[in-house]
């Protein structure tokens, strides 16, 4: 990047909305108070965890940081919390590779270490089964999924991210069209933790694909609420393109484009890949419809990039 760390902070802040900004606040003030090192190392995660979503050199700043002090106090766990805020930054870039390298090296310092062991193994192979899972190697990540259920209940913590092996088991049973599979795992991911806003996309996306257009709706605008108030713009680009492609279905074609358009725009600042690719396939579909080649082969053209980047 060409401006520097204290530039794209602030000019990030500036426009965050104000929940968004009271718990980027919250953590910039946990940073401060961190009674040791090891606190500081957790409170320096959690803001790189924050801006994996968001801005992946920011993310780099803080987990940098963290990942210096944890080497330099041999802090194992330190260092295993580190990387797995950077998992996200590379995740939601479509990096599957070296994400997928960076859950393998999770694994290897979970499995040593003395505390929080079984529940860090647990978060290794929910993050190897669902970088497989968007490889489409279903095989291998339905496997590391469910061993990454089966630790967790063993270890019995109860950690934030548990939702998400559940909600990679419903996408795959989704793909599947095993609806009511992939409903139960959807519905248990939400009941853990309903503001996620994935749990609420993993839910519409079941019900859609029942048929069942209003309340898939619905749970999408309710993701996207939660999304916005938690500021994880990754997961709010990503519930545009569901409410976007659903109003396509439904016929209400102009919603469809604007809120096409928004997550296209949003995932090309933040170069969210994966999704640039989604928005423009709606995009050049409607346009395709409407009859309008140039503006069909112009979204094509993105859409390419977008595979390129991928």
């Amino acid at each position: 990047m060409k401006y520097s760390f204290l530039i794209l902070l602030f000019s990030f802040t500036s426009f965050l909305p104000t929940t968004a900004q009271q718990y980027f606040e919250s953590l910039q003030e946990h940073l401060q108070n961190a009674q040791n090192d090891t606190s500081r190392v957790l409170a320096l995660a959690k803001l790189a965890e924050y801006y994996g979503f968001i801005r992946a050199d920011s993310n780099m700043y803080y987990a940098q940081q963290g990942l210096d002090l944890s080497n330099k106090l041999n802090y194992l766990y330190g260092k295993c919390v580190m990387q797995r805020s950077i998992f996200w930054a590379l995740n939601s870039q479509g990096n599957y590779p070296k994400a997928l390298e960076l859950a393998f090296s999770n694994l290897k310092i979970a499995e040593v270490l003395k505390y929080h062991n079984l529940s860090s193994m647990a978060l290794a192979y929910q993050f190897i089964g669902l970088v497989n899972r968007e490889m489409e190697d279903y095989g291998n990540a339905m496997i590391h999924l469910r061993q990454s259920i089966r630790l967790q209940k063993e270890s019995g913590e109860m950690l934030e991210d548990y939702f998400s092996a559940y909600c990679s088991v419903a996408a795959i049973y989704l793909k599947f069209n095993q609806l009511d599979s992939a409903l139960w795992y959807a519905r248990i991911g939400h009941e853990i933790s309903p503001k996620s806003g994935l749990t609420s996309a993993l839910v519409g996306n079941v019900y859609e694909a029942m048929g069942r257009n209003e309340l898939a709706k619905g749970y999408y605008k309710l993701g996207i609420q939660a999304t916005k108030e938690r500021n994880n713009i990754y997961l709010q680009a990503r519930l545009y393109n569901n409410l976007a492609n659903l109003l396509y279905k439904m016929g209400d074609i102009d919603s469809s484009i604007y809120y096409a358009n928004f997550s296209l725009q949003m995932c090309q600042k933040y170069n969210f890949g994966e999704f640039i690719l989604d928005a423009s396939k709606i995009l050049m579909r409607i346009f395709e419809l409407r009859k309008q080649p140039d503006s069909a082969f112009k979204y094509v053209k993105v859409m390419l990039d977008a595979k390129d980047t991928i």
